[in-house]
């Protein structure tokens, strides 16, 4: 091809490389065969690139063009042969965009929206137990000073009791 479709195209301003080799690639693969729009505008350009003005360049490149066979209308069927060809690659190109879209944003936004109801959860769980904690001070305090408390009557009963059959063994021996 004496002008490749991505130099012609890459002309356009502004365009991203990789796309427009992935665009091109696409109309190389499904160019038709013959003399339609893409040898054309292959043709066309060649005239533009040796200085010629575009109207004289479409005039020219159209009368070549005739002389085998293409006619106005092919050239317009053909070109919208070409603009389906690149609807459909944009069909698939947003069909994967949106899956990526899916797997690297939408994902991880409801894997932080979890994590942050996840926290929530847990924030909720630590402040019940401090309070379990706060509460049981008071709790284990009372819990010690109740034990003291039986402890040491229990002590005070068991000797009375002791002492009280002592005493009884005592009068037993002197009395008996």
């Amino acid at each position: 091809m004496p002008n490749s479709l991505t130099t012609i195209f890459s002309k356009i301003p502004d365009l991203d490389t990789k796309s427009t080799q992935f665009l091109v690639k696409a109309l190389e693969k499904n160019n038709l065969p013959g003399f339609d729009y893409i040898e054309f505008k292959q043709s066309m350009q060649a005239l533009v690139n040796m200085h010629m003005d575009e109207p004289t360049a479409i005039r020219s490149a159209f009368a070549t063009a005739s002389t085998m066979g293409l006619t106005k209308e092919k050239l317009v069927e053909t070109a919208d042969y070409y603009k389906k060809v690149l609807q459909k690659e944009k069909g698939q190109f947003d069909s994967a965009l949106k899956n990526q879209l899916q797997e690297r944003v939408t994902s991880k936004e409801a894997d932080v929206k979890n994590w942050v109801a996840q926290i929530e959860r847990l924030k909720t769980q630590v402040k019940t137990l401090q309070e379990k904690i706060d509460a049981s001070g008071g709790q284990i305090d009372a819990a010690k000073a109740k034990i003291e408390e039986t402890n040491i009557s229990f002590a005070k009963t068991f000797e009375a009791i002791l002492n009280s059959i002592n005493s009884d063994i005592d009068n037993f021996k002197t009395y008996l």
